[in-house]
């Protein structure tokens, strides 16, 4: 992704504010330039060398009254600088997780979920950072090409002591742009990776403690801290060479050039008016190189966080990250009430290995139960993915009432279908909030799904009921708590087909048989399970061995040939 054309879309979508910015600060930037002749004036006037015929007291008041112009025009371009910035930012983070929500949910990120937190914040703010820049330089460059005009007409060849350090400090920030890209490019790698192992770490804390594996976590922590340590180093000293180089070239020049002003004056080249003017516009001429310096390290910078926002939209478009309005995940709408659902040659396999599905077969009829049985790792989670388009397919279609389903993954969304998956995700707040997910649902709505989610005794027990607050991803509600919370979770949208992941894989025998005796009591399901007390409700029976179908049928028939289910029943 180009990091020009992105800046160059981002400023467009804000063009209004963006031009209030530009013109404010181009007359805060030139506007220096008027100063300067004031102080000429009036360095001249009180050296009687060229009166101007203008009382000194006017020149000042005029110098004040300009200066507090300059003031309010930098007060608009603070504000709406910000403004631009903090939009731009906006718009870039809302379109990444516009993109990531548009993709299969199994495979929505392509980096862990820190590293892609790094890229929403720090590579975004880089990139919205950049947007006012080009406006600063060209500002700088104005005023100090109309200064280096008035500075010529004093002094040529003081003037061309200004230019040289001008060009070899430009020159060196050019030839050091590639080395800057790879310090910073490293830098937000071993960031990304710490802030990965971190986040793991927290999340799994209970269980390093109870494997007494404290030491080895930290060593870790201390080895990639280490090198990210290097890293940042690396980057951060080298941007600080590069600014020493730029003020301290600039500063060099700045004391010689005074030397020579200073002989000037003795030798009656120009006035003192002159040499006030000469001051002033030197001071900020010579910024030129420092802001020209800065903003092609910038840009580096700027790219690789560009490309890494790329790469988390997987997108080479620009318009992706700079849309004004990203298209929210569509839904495809228009389909009947479910009768049957179908599968055909459904294969996926996962990157850089054998293991998946493969070639696979499936029917679902309204009013039916459908249990995925079969060992670990025979693919019956994958099919379910694989089934409602969280995954996507190598091969294979889907098809809803005999329509294709080009889409599965916007097509099987509450309240066509409905999806509970082993290990649910809990959010941080009340159970009800972890129910609903933004929902306004009715009590009785509320009520029956925590009914029929056997999840009714266990909110009795607790604190506030409802409203008892889980903790960070649910970790004050045991595993059959939290799985069956999910079911309510997916209950209270009324979904026509529930998909759950083995449903009773965290529960006692006794919560076990409700739970079954509560929620299939009627509606179509599908649930990949070995458990008897599902097995034996099951309308059809799938068996699957290493990603294919070993057999499919009633239980009764899949009891009396295959010795694998009667492992599972036994």
């Amino acid at each position: 992704m180009s990091m020009w054309g992105l800046s160059w879309l981002l400023i467009r979508r804000q063009r209004p504010m963006y031009l209030v910015y530009s013109a404010c600060w181009l007359v805060f930037l030139v506007g220096r330039l008027v100063p300067g002749l004031f102080e000429q004036a009036i360095f001249n006037h009180l050296g009687s060398a060229h009166p101007v015929g203008i009382n000194v007291w006017t020149l000042i008041a005029l110098m004040v009254s300009f200066e507090l112009a300059r003031l309010t025009a930098y007060l608009g371009t603070a504000f709406a600088e910000v403004t631009v910035q903090y939009s731009s930012n906006a718009t870039i983070q809302r379109n990444m997780l516009a993109a990531v929500l548009r993709r299969p949910g199994a495979a929505a990120l392509s980096d862990s979920p820190e590293q892609t937190l790094n890229r929403f914040r720090d590579d975004a703010q880089d990139v919205a950072l950049f947007t006012t820049e080009p406006v600063t330089l060209l500002g700088t460059f104005l005023f100090s090409v109309i200064a280096v005009v008035y500075m010529a007409k004093i002094s040529v060849s003081l003037t061309v002591i200004v230019v040289v350090p001008l060009l070899l400090v430009i020159s060196l920030a050019m030839i050091a742009q590639n080395q800057v890209h790879r310090y910073r490019l490293a830098s937000r790698n071993e960031t990304a990776r710490l802030t990965a192992f971190l986040g793991s770490t927290f999340g799994a804390a209970e269980t390093i403690k109870n494997a007494g594996a404290e030491q080895h976590f930290l060593r870790e922590i201390r080895a990639i801290n280490a090198s990210r340590r290097t890293a940042s180093a690396r980057d951060a000293t080298f941007a600080q060479v590069l600014d020493s180089v730029f003020y301290n070239s600039v500063d060099l020049g700045v004391g010689l050039i005074l030397l020579l002003a200073a002989r000037a004056i003795l030798s009656r080249e120009f006035t003192v008016g002159d040499f006030a003017l000469f001051d002033y516009y030197l001071f900020f001429v010579t910024r030129l190189p420092v802001t020209a310096g800065g903003f092609l390290v910038q840009s580096r910078q700027t790219a690789v966080a560009a490309r890494r926002l790329a790469a988390v939209a997987r997108s080479e478009d620009a318009g992706t990250l700079a849309s004004t309005q990203p298209s929210p995940p569509a839904r495809i709408d228009g389909l009947d009430r479910l009768r049957e659902l179908r599968a055909t040659g459904l294969t996926w396999t996962y990157p850089g290995g054998t293991h998946g599905i493969r070639d696979l077969d499936i029917t679902i009829r309204a009013g039916t139960l459908t249990v995925i049985a079969g060992r670990v790792g025979a693919g019956k989670t994958t099919l379910l993915r694989c089934l409602l388009g969280l995954l996507p397919v190598k091969s294979g279609a889907v098809y809803w009432n005999g329509q294709r389903l080009d889409q599965p993954d916007l097509a099987l969304v509450p309240p066509r279908a409905a999806y509970v998956p082993q290990v649910p995700h809990l959010f941080s707040d009340s159970l009800l909030e972890n129910i609903a997910l933004g929902m306004r649902l009715g009590d009785d709505l509320v009520s029956q799904a925590v009914t029929g989610a056997a999840l009714d005794r266990d909110v009795q027990g607790m604190p506030a009921g409802l409203e008892t607050r889980i903790g960070p991803r649910g970790v004050r509600l045991s595993g059959g708590q939290a799985q069956r919370a999910a079911i309510a979770r997916a209950l209270v949208r009324l979904p026509e087909l529930l998909v759950i992941d083995d449903p009773a894989s965290a529960v006692d025998q006794a919560t076990e048989r409700a739970l079954v005796d509560l929620l299939f009591s009627g509606g179509t399901y599908l649930v990949a399970s070995n458990r008897k007390t599902l097995i034996e409700r099951a309308d059809q029976v799938i068996l699957l061995d290493r990603g294919t179908v070993l057999d499919r049928g009633t239980p009764g028939e899949l009891m009396a040939r295959d010795p694998q289910l009667r492992d599972f029943w036994h």
